[in-house]
Order: C-alpha cells, then sequence, then structure tokens
C-alpha cells in the first residue's frame, strides 16, 4: 500500500498517524517508570478517552480511561495492577502513564491515543526500554581500597549498550 493511499485512508476513516518520532523512555527492571502523554484543551470541557496501548500484545490495551474512570475489560491481564495515571495531574491534562514493577517484557512502543467524542484523536508514541543492574538496589557507587570508585553497569537490551552509572 502507498503512502499516499494510506494517508488518504487515515483522513478518510479518521485515523490519524502519532505525531514525529517516538519518544524514548529508559527504566530499571522491578523499578517503576513514567510515560509521557498529555493534551491541550479544547473549546469544551470535554475529557477525551484516553486509551494506552502497546504494539505487539494481544489484547495490546494496558490501560484505558472513559468517563472518569479506568475500564479493566479489554486491559492485559500482564498489566493487571500495575499500570495507572497519576491522578492529581488530571486536571492539569496530563495522561501520563505510570508503570510500575516493571518488567523486562515491558520493552516496546506504546501508543497513548486520545479520543473525543467530536472525532478528534491524537496519538503520542512512545519507546521504553527496560535495562537490568549489575548491583543491588540503592548502590551508587563503591570506594575500593585504592581510592577509585567502581559503579555498576547497566545493560539496555534494546540497543543502547551498557551504560556505567556516575552520580556525584
Amino acid at each position: 500500500m502507498s503512502l499516499r493511499y494510506y494517508c488518504f485512508l487515515c483522513v478518510f476513516l479518521g485515523n490519524p498517524l502519532p505525531h514525529g518520532p517516538p519518544e524514548q523512555v529508559l527504566a530499571f527492571a522491578g523499578e517503576a517508570v513514567i510515560l509521557p502523554c498529555s493534551f491541550s484543551p479544547t473549546g469544551s470541557d470535554d475529557f477525551p478517552t484516553v486509551e494506552w496501548s502497546k504494539e505487539d500484545l494481544q489484547p495490546n490495551v494496558v490501560f484505558l480511561y472513559r468517563d472518569g474512570c479506568e475500564t479493566y475489560e479489554m486491559k492485559d491481564p500482564l498489566f493487571q495492577y500495575r499500570t495507572s495515571f497519576i491522578p492529581k495531574e488530571l486536571k492539569n491534562r496530563n495522561v501520563s502513564l505510570r508503570i510500575s514493577n516493571v518488567q523486562l517484557s515491558d520493552a516496546g512502543k506504546y501508543q497513548c491515543k486520545r479520543l473525543w467524542k467530536n472525532g478528534r484523536r491524537d496519538i503520542t508514541t512512545v519507546e521504553l526500554s527496560v535495562g537490568t543492574s549489575t548491583s543491588p538496589k540503592g548502590v551508587c557507587g563503591k570506594t575500593r581500597t585504592d581510592n577509585t570508585v567502581s559503579f555498576p553497569a547497566v545493560t539496555f537490551p534494546s540497543g543502547c549498550g551498557t551504560v556505567h552509572l556516575v552520580t556525584y
């Protein structure tokens, strides 16, 4: 299918293309992470339905917010009890997704879809990379007897390589 034909279908069917390249977010396995998403005010007080989904997952919905509350029926069981909004941020139109107890399998592309009653749709794509640490939780560096400092290595399997944490 050509891009021209696909874009015609998008306009005709009302399915917009995601805006720009995905935002990159890095997380540690076992920790919590925030996937950013927000929306601009519209002419009305209409709060959109917000659907967070993950590519290559069936069912692909990881969080669905409709009519002022979370809807659980369509949620993938792998994300049960691990996803939420930050309630006090909703009034600021911040619909970022919090994932707790991040798993290596959580890595991938996520879409935040905002769907208004008037048919308007916006999509933001976020790519999550999940890494593991070689040190116990909370240990940032260790001083050796020769006064050099060793830092734990963090590995991101999605091609980011190994990152050595340095904090001052």
